[in-house]
């Protein structure tokens, strides 16, 4: 079992997304499963009601959300 379902929490596989940061590009060939469910990826995410592009920095991604939402720590 996962430390996910030991604390008694469940994933919602229809609603869970996989975004990378950065330049370099996911290969597409390569997909990440969660009980035999294969996780979208995606290149843009809303967060706490802020546009993430998966083409900004994680630095630039932390400082919008952190300048909006100060007491956010990521």
């Amino acid at each position: 079992h996962s430390f996910s379902e030991y604390c008694g929490l469940t994933t919602n596989v229809g609603e869970t997304k996989i975004m990378v940061i950065g330049p370099k590009k996911p290969n597409k060939k390569h997909t990440l499963h969660k009980h035999s469910h294969a996780l979208e990826v995606v290149d843009k995410f809303k967060y706490l009601g802020i546009n993430i592009l998966s083409s900004h920095t994680w630095k630039t991604a932390s400082t919008r959300i952190g300048s909006q939402y100060p007491a956010v720590v990521l």
